[in-house]
């Protein structure tokens, strides 16, 4: 009757060996994701990406998140202060908060952000340094591209060590929507918005345009033509407004 009872527990012993990891298995298994779920991913994981990109101001990086490279506007060629955004983004805390997809090839992404509001600091600098390159003029010196890249950044470093006293680092709390869409078998940003823009370069373009409306261009200096434009403020525009000048 012993050996009887010592067989039955063996064979119970082996049943459980070889029935729990089946189970088991079977408790792993995952559905698979429907094609509007898939898509959902993908363009969660090019947002994330584009993310990444703006932490690093990654000129290049973020441009290819776009669908038309050449209509982003970024720092590429004004080195200095690209790496004055760059140290800023680096803080940057931005997740996706929100995707719209009902099929298709287009999408809305909406993230929450906590970013650098370089806003004040931008203005100033625009002011500090119009005002250089002004005095410059009025005694007959041009200013090169350079050197107002070199002047702008040395104001924004100088207001923020004190020296000027009128910045206070802000940060500030929103939202970025955009669209989406498919281009091949990748999800891109549809185009470049005022609120990307800003969002992507710290809020400079705002601060260029209030500044630039606020009469500046009503003062002198119309005789100083430093690369053949039509007027010294058109050269300013260009040079100020526009990133890549």
């Amino acid at each position: 009757m012993k050996k009887l009872w010592k067989m039955l527990l063996v064979v119970l012993c082996f049943s459980l060996i070889f029935t729990l990891p089946v189970s088991a298995a079977k408790k792993k298994k995952v559905p698979k994701k429907t094609k509007t779920q898939q898509e959902i991913s993908n363009i969660t994981k090019a947002t994330n990406n584009f993310i990444k990109n703006v932490k690093n101001y990654n000129v290049n990086g973020i441009k290819k998140c776009f669908s038309k490279p050449g209509s982003v506007k970024l720092m590429s060629k004004r080195k200095l202060m690209a790496k004055y955004i760059r140290s800023k983004q680096k803080k940057l805390s931005a997740t996706v908060a929100n995707v719209t997809y009902t099929g298709g090839k287009t999408a809305k992404v909406t993230l929450n952000y906590h970013m650098f509001d370089g806003y004040d600091p931008f203005w100033y600098s625009l002011y500090y340094t119009y005002t250089w390159i002004e005095l410059r003029a009025y005694d007959g010196k041009k200013t090169s591209s350079s050197a107002m890249d070199k002047h702008q950044y040395s104001e924004l470093k100088s207001m923020e060590q004190g020296i000027e006293d009128v910045f206070v680092p802000k940060w500030t709390d929103g939202t970025v929507s955009f669209t989406m869409k498919k281009v091949g078998k990748k999800w891109k940003i549809s185009s470049f918005t005022k609120q990307l823009d800003n969002f992507i370069n710290c809020n400079y373009q705002k601060a260029y345009k209030d500044w630039y409306n606020e009469d500046h261009r009503n003062d002198g200096c119309y005789e100083y033509d430093p690369d053949n434009y039509d007027g010294y403020y058109e050269f300013i525009e260009n040079y100020f407004g526009y990133y890549d000048y």
